[in-house]
């Protein structure tokens, strides 16, 4: 208590008296050893005191802390016999806050008998400083996160220039993740709060750094600072099916992401499909396993080395145009069978018995109508001849050539529906070996107007 009121009277009679450096009685003088310095050093300052007087004297020595964030020395005192000298070091911080220039400061001399001879020295710190803009308060409001989440970022940019500054801006930067804020025209020592989010990536784990800086219209970074947050490892997959229903397919997708922040080895994909579906499936990916299930068919894929937001996706289909072109095949194999039996037909069979071989040739009128000009045309290779000898109709004529015989039938006219059956026998005269292919017998006739051909199928036999 006594010491705060000598102090708060020390105080009075130093704003009371002129700055000086020397007092009847004794001397006080400051030196500037160390005085232009950035922030976060210390400027260095000597204290000198001579005592003239007759006796030996107490000197306290108090720094005057006039600016808020500033490291000032603690009071010193010195103990000095008459006619001596000593001298002591003050030391004098600028903060990160501090702007560039000239800082003024007092420094005061109180000997303890004699009150009213106090003494206030004056000297000034020389603040340098290379950039314009400092970033302090940086903070967030927790220090850890999972992927996905929102950091968000605030700070205070101050101006530590001696002029006006304009066109700067403060960029946040998490892994591959940046956002940017402008600041306005600040006024030397003025500040401006700023706030951002930033999104934490999938693949950052472990430690990570937030580097916010300054950045200047010219986009140089001029001052820079870091902040630390935690990211645990974390494994988690998402997965997402959809499907998409089309008049000829059914494609289901299974889309599987890699949510968390770390790598995933293996994963198993599965998908049922019923047992009628079974028969129209199709893969996009070839799968790795296919089983019997109650539902119908179990079809596996495995996936491998995941990374961190990589999404691999699975594509199959039901391929219902396989149905559909099996019911189109259908219906023409339908529309030609009618269209076949609907028009006449004629049909050549072999049969062999002890050496000889019986040919037979069925004749139909499919038609709604008549058939006029109706003939039979036929022909025996020449590796075989013909045994005159016929059980049905006897040809109307036979012709014989060097490539084989030639036989024909005139039927005259087949009511709808008629049939007729014409048959006779050949030898072979030349050893042949494998089966022989007969030619095609033709069936010739007159229909709607129209002189029209059909021609048979080849009868197989063995010489």
């Amino acid at each position: 208590m006594k010491k705060a009121a000598v102090i708060l009277l020390m105080i009075l009679f130093a704003l009371l008296m002129p700055i000086c450096t020397a007092s009847q009685g004794y001397k006080a003088n400051i030196y500037a050893l160390k005085q232009s310095v950035h922030p976060g050093e210390n400027a260095e300052f000597k204290i000198e005191i001579i005592n003239n007087l007759s006796y030996t004297e107490d000197f306290t020595i108090y720094t005057q802390s006039m600016r808020p964030g500033w490291i000032y020395q603690k009071d010193y005192q010195l103990t000095i016999p008459p006619k001596g000298e000593k001298s002591t070091w003050i030391y004098i911080t600028p903060d990160e806050k501090a702007t560039a220039g000239n800082k003024g400061f007092y420094v005061y001399i109180y000997p303890e008998k004699n009150h009213n001879n106090s003494v206030r020295l004056e000297s000034y710190v020389i603040v340098v400083r290379n950039e314009k803009l400092v970033i302090y308060n940086l903070k967030t409001p927790k220090t850890s996160y999972s992927p996905g989440e929102t950091v968000t970022v605030s700070g205070t940019v101050k101006n530590v220039a001696v002029k006006e500054v304009s066109g700067y801006s403060v960029v946040c930067t998490l892994g591959t993740e940046n956002n940017s804020v402008s600041v306005p025209v600040l006024d030397s020592g003025k500040t401006f709060d700023f706030k951002t989010n930033l999104t934490v990536n999938e693949n950052l784990v472990g430690i990570n750094e937030i580097t916010v800086k300054v950045v200047s219209a010219e986009g140089k970074a001029e001052y820079s600072k870091k902040i630390k947050i935690n990211i645990p490892s974390i494994q988690a997959v998402k997965i997402r099916k959809s499907d998409q229903n089309f008049f000829f397919w059914h494609t289901y997708k299974i889309a599987v992401k890699n949510t968390g922040n770390v790598k995933k080895d293996s994963l198993v994909v599965s998908a049922v499909v019923n047992r009628f579906k079974s028969y129209l499936f199709s893969s996009s990916q070839k799968y790795n396993e296919k089983s019997r299930v109650s539902g119908g068919t179990k079809y596996s894929w495995v996936i491998t080395d995941l990374q961190p937001g990589e999404t691999v996706t699975i594509q199959y289909r039901v391929n219902y145009w396989i149905v559909f072109l099996i019911l189109i095949f259908a219906i023409i194999i339908a529309v030609l069978a009618s269209y076949e039996f609907r028009n006449p037909s004629i049909m050549k069979v072999a049969r062999k018995s002890k050496g000889v071989h019986t040919i037979h040739i069925f004749v139909k009128n499919n038609t709604k109508g008549n058939l006029t000009k109706v003939r039979v045309i036929d022909e025996i290779p020449g590796i075989a001849k013909l045994i005159e000898n016929f059980e049905t109709s006897k040809p109307s004529s036979i012709k014989r050539t060097e490539e084989g015989t030639i036989l024909e039938w005139t039927l005259g006219n087949m009511h709808s529906g008629e049939e007729r059956i014409l048959s006779y026998k050949i030898k072979p005269i030349l050893r042949v070996e494998g089966s022989v292919k007969l030619p095609k017998a033709t069936l010739e006739y007159f229909y709607k107007n129209k002189d029209l051909k059909k021609r048979s199928n080849h009868a197989l036999t063995n010489f």
